[in-house]
């Protein structure tokens, strides 16, 4: 915890309110809510009063063996795994305990050290491997607590590979549900896990709806790259990338005005009517395909909302707004076939 956390979470504890602790130590009652917001610190000569208040030592209040940094880690990781090399897992395992119970309070030191002990298992012999096996699975189970989002998250994904391997799916299955939903890894492992339960045809759904959810995160990159270059003058580049986003996209499938989105802002960036014209009314023609999913090769497991379509048709309105009103397109809108074609779209 940090100080403010260590504050605020002693102070009630000992059932002390913000005022009565202000009293203690001579100070302002919102100098001490200041305290707990993590707005200001305590002056350090209030230091020595504040941990007597608190029942708490410095070493507490200040996180001292806590607030580890990732180099001390790093440091600590290397003389764990040295020690196993050089003298045995035994040894190793003895000094990552020393270790925890030094900084008792240090979540990432916990995790990097079982993870470091629990990889020792399969390459050096143990003998009471399976007693170690259940000390760093409660100590994983314990992680699950932590106010550390990332740390609970590297301990769901490494339980929901022991539950698999066990074949406890059911419980593997809750954990992944314990992943933020933005989390990449949560659909990933959805899908392994759905695999190794058998169920095929929900892999696949989960393996195909991940690879067109990243078709839009391709999508936004390149067409990005585009514009950069575009912006630093670098025109090999534009096109380099256009070309490569053409190219991707037909051959992941997905949405078709993918493809041809990067080869219209290269024709633009070269104020090239006649292609701007080509790929414009391509862009249009694939606005007025639905994208069925049953047809393709890769996607056909996805079962598609209904509304797929009308949120089409809403993107070919928003894409028609944008043709009007962009300075992009100053350079072409005196074209006759432009002209039609707008005429033609409204």
């Amino acid at each position: 915890m940090k100080i403010n956390e260590v504050i605020k979470t002693n102070r009630i504890k000992k059932g002390l309110t913000q005022e009565k602790l202000a009293d203690i130590l001579g100070v302002s009652t919102p100098a001490v809510s200041k305290w707990e917001s993590g707005a200001s610190y305590p002056d350090i000569t209030l230091l020595p009063p504040l941990a007597r208040s608190l029942g708490v030592d410095l070493n507490t209040l200040l996180s001292f063996k806590e607030n580890l940094t990732k180099e001390e880690i790093g440091h600590m990781n290397n003389d764990i795994a040295e020690t196993m090399q050089i003298e045995g897992y035994a040894s190793g395992y003895e000094k990552a305990k020393e270790m925890i119970s030094e900084y008792p309070n240090s979540d990432s030191l916990k995790l990097n050290l079982s993870m470091i002990l629990q990889g020792g298992l399969t390459f050096y012999p143990v003998e009471n491997k399976e007693e170690i096996e259940n000390e760093l699975f409660s100590i994983y189970n314990e992680l699950l607590s932590s106010n550390d989002e990332e740390i609970r998250n590297q301990v769901v994904l490494n339980l929901v590979g022991q539950y698999t391997n066990k074949g406890e799916y059911d419980k593997a299955e809750e954990l992944v549900e314990k992943l933020p939903s933005y989390h990449y890894n949560k659909r990933i492992y959805n899908a392994m896990l759905q695999f190794q339960k058998g169920d095929v045809e929900k892999s696949f759904e989960l393996y195909e709806n991940e690879l067109l959810h990243n078709s839009n995160n391709i999508y936004t990159v390149l067409t990005s790259m585009i514009e950069l270059a575009v912006k630093e003058g670098n025109m090999e580049d534009a096109l380099y990338y256009s070309d490569l986003s053409y190219n991707i996209f037909s051959l992941i499938g997905a949405f078709d005005y993918y493809k041809y989105m990067g080869k219209l802002q290269y024709a633009i960036s070269k104020n090239d009517e006649d292609k701007t014209i080509e790929y414009l009314k391509l862009i249009i023609n694939s606005l007025d395909t639905p994208f069925e999913s049953y047809n393709s090769p890769i996607y056909k497991h996805i079962k598609l909302k209904e509304n797929v379509d009308s949120s089409m048709v809403s993107f070919k309105s928003m894409f028609l707004k944008g043709l009007l009103k962009s300075d992009e397109f100053d350079f072409i809108k005196e074209n006759v076939d432009f002209k039609e074609l707008i005429n033609e779209l409204e």
